[in-house]
């Protein structure tokens, strides 16, 4: 068996998916298998992954009979692999050469640890790199270290691991047990991590292994705000519904309401003072020690301001843009 085993679960992929599976195949590490999974596609993802399969005995597909999702897909896939460690490959992204290589290295130095990952390099629709995620690691920092420490971490803030960018050790779903949530349509691998820092430690590789599409071509859930929004609050009270009771875990009430707190300031920035003020003073009545939610209530004082500014001064009989007498 390949010491490796690369999952990509694939749905209408038929425009990035043959750059994905040949990121693969480029890499400087050269023990792998990869297990393609395509969930119900109506593309002709199928076609072009079958192609690329006929011309490279590592690549094996499967089909789902119908559309089962995403976190159902990885289920699958996952127990199909056979190698020790489990790589993760998104249908429209593209590994770096060296992604194995440096992640193998990562989980063979460190036998304690289950989780790791890189930098992913979000990538425009002109093939322009505009960011980085997540920022601690481009910047030197890296995961705790301590248990509880880390899963406070990885709950209030989200996980902070960059899944298409993640290899992690088959021991976690054969020994263990641990599975994605086939219930979420989203944000599966928040709430996947969390429960893997219940069982070891993460970390991360200070190099970019990975280049995310986020143009505005991109065909993923992703794009879909309030989904994403609703998906990861289910998600918090998921996690905290699982280990509030365990004695062994930090999850507990105070960490929800930092974890709600956070989730609802995410969503206020995304939406600005007029949808998301509401949710701002939510979030200071969870977390009222949060610097970044009051940084945010003076930015929307400040842009309220400017805008009934504008509108006093400004009245409408004046041409737009002039400044008056």
């Amino acid at each position: 068996m390949p010491r490796v085993s690369v999952v990509l679960p694939v749905f209408n992929g038929e425009a990035f998916v043959e750059g994905a599976i040949q990121s693969i195949q480029n890499q400087t590490y050269s023990d792998w298998e990869l297990l393609v999974c395509d969930d119900g596609s109506q593309d002709g993802s199928v076609l072009v992954c079958d192609s690329l399969a006929e011309r490279d005995a590592r690549i094996k597909v499967v089909r789902n009979e119908h559309n089962l999702g995403l976190a159902a897909t990885m289920n699958r896939l996952v127990g199909l692999a056979g190698g020790e460690y489990c790589a993760i490959q998104e249908q429209d992204d593209l590994s770096l050469p060296q992604r194995l290589e440096a992640e193998v290295d990562e989980l063979d130095r460190h036998p304690d640890v289950a989780v790791v990952s890189g930098i992913a390099g979000w990538m425009n629709d002109a093939g322009e790199v505009r960011g980085y995620f997540p920022w601690f690691l481009k910047t030197g920092g890296q995961y705790p270290t301590a248990r509880d420490e880390l899963i406070r971490y990885l709950y209030v803030y989200q996980s902070k691991i960059a899944n298409p960018a993640a290899m992690v050790r088959m021991a976690l779903f054969n020994s263990r047990h641990l599975r994605f949530d086939e219930s979420a349509r989203m944000a599966i691998d928040f709430q996947f991590f969390v429960d893997a820092a219940h069982l070891s430690g993460v970390r991360g590789v200070q190099s970019v292994l990975v280049h995310v599409r986020r143009g505005k071509e991109r065909n993923s859930l992703t794009s879909h705000k309030a989904l994403q929004f609703q998906e990861a609050r289910r998600c918090i009270r998921i996690l905290y519904d699982r280990y509030r009771d365990q004695p062994d875990s930090p999850i507990d009430s105070r960490l929800y309401r930092l974890a709600m707190g956070n989730q609802l300031l995410l969503e206020a920035r995304y939406y600005g003072p007029r949808a998301g003020v509401g949710r701002l003073l939510r979030s200071l009545w969870l977390w009222k020690t949060h610097r970044r939610a009051w940084k945010t209530a003076r930015e929307f004082v400040v842009r309220a301001a400017r805008f009934v500014e504008a509108k006093l001064f400004q009245p409408p009989w004046w041409p737009r843009g002039s400044k008056g007498d």
